[in-house]
């Protein structure tokens, strides 16, 4: 048999192909979930604070071009800001917050920030959006695409054998 693309193995090719996708989207938004749950888990138990300082804040504006009128513009709020942990080490970061927490950030003033001690570098501030949202992207996309590549593939294979 030949396993060339034509009538009888597009199924195989265009079930696999889809499959192929699907897979990484789903490994990558599993792996982002857990690492956010982890981390968030670490924050609760773990978590230490401290009294930073707020350096700059602006707003991130981002449009896009629909058909006709249908242009959207949507706003994300940004804060950036520096504290220093308990061993003395100064920190810089940054946080996309929500527009009432922006609104109440003050440059120059404090902030209130939760680290964890032995990495500084993951923290959180009140306000601070989630990044569920990327986890849920990835994993719902790579699910759909999986789940649809899987059931296409297993069908072209079932056709496949059958010729």
């Amino acid at each position: 048999m030949k396993f060339a693309l034509s009538g009888a193995t597009f199924t195989l090719w265009f079930g696999g192909i889809w499959l192929v996708v699907g897979v990484p989207f789903l490994v990558l938004g599993l792996y982002f979930g857990f690492h956010e749950h982890s981390v968030s888990a670490r924050m609760k138990n773990e978590g230490a604070v401290a009294t930073g300082m707020v350096l700059s804040k602006w707003i991130a504006t981002n449009r896009s071009h629909g058909s006709g009128s249908n242009n959207t513009t949507t706003r994300s709020y940004w804060t950036s800001f520096r504290f220093q942990t308990g061993r003395g080490e100064t920190v810089k970061g940054e946080a996309q917050v929500d527009e009432r927490t922006w609104d109440s950030l003050i440059e120059r003033r404090p902030i209130r920030v939760t680290y964890l001690p032995d990495a500084p570098q993951q923290y959180r501030i009140e306000g601070e959006q989630s990044s569920w949202i990327v986890a849920f992207i990835f994993s719902g996309l790579g699910a759909l695409l999986a789940i649809v590549g899987g059931i296409v593939f297993a069908r072209g294979v079932t056709h496949w054998r059958v010729n």
